[in-house]
């Protein structure tokens, strides 16, 4: 059994949740952005709440609240980020609205194809995403040997490098050609 606020075994138990939700929330108002991030991974490890269910739980608008807060740190950043064309990367996407492709997690992360660099500070991006989809706004390829990816082409758009946060692969030549004629194909 663990010590301190969470001091109780993980377990499925409903009643438990939703009482640790309501402590959540009350401990958890008025704290600041990065104590915010922090507590939650804190909660993550100790409970098997995931980091969406979390925030959702602190209140459901606060998602984009915390995501303009990740935006504003984002926009000051001052690291420099190398990348290339056909490159996959971990990228802060956003809390976005309607049917437009949102970040997951705590940062609102998800893997973006660099189609085009358009400068050092700017690129084409394509997100790409696990569940397989049919469609001509969709193109599959094998990210490493055995694992399927898809390249949601219909939601192409313009990125600043800044929101790049992790270089997950370089995609081969051939593969990324044929998602660059789907593309055209679409556009």
């Amino acid at each position: 059994m663990k010590k301190g606020f969470f001091a109780r075994e993980k377990t499925n138990d409903f009643t438990f949740y939703y009482t640790f939700l309501e402590m959540l929330v009350d401990k958890i108002k008025g704290m600041p952005y990065e104590p915010i991030l922090n507590f939650v991974e804190q909660t993550r490890s100790e409970t098997n709440l995931g980091k969406s269910e979390i925030v959702q739980a602190i209140d459901p608008q606060n998602e984009f609240d915390l995501w303009n807060l990740q935006k504003q740190e984002v926009s000051n950043s001052q690291k420099k980020i190398f990348f290339r064309e056909r490159e996959i990367w971990w990228c802060r996407i956003g809390k976005n609205i309607g049917y437009e492709q949102n970040g997951k997690g705590a940062f609102f992360e998800r893997p973006v194809l660099v189609l085009r660099k358009l400068g050092n500070k700017t690129f084409i991006g394509i997100p790409i995403t696990t569940k397989t989809k049919l469609g001509n706004i969709f193109v599959s390829f094998d990210i490493f040997p055995g694992k399927k990816r898809v390249a949601i082409i219909g939601q192409i758009r313009l990125l600043d490098a800044s929101r790049l946060n992790e270089k997950i692969t370089t995609l081969d030549k051939l593969q990324f050609e044929a998602i660059r004629k789907a593309t055209k194909e679409l556009l």
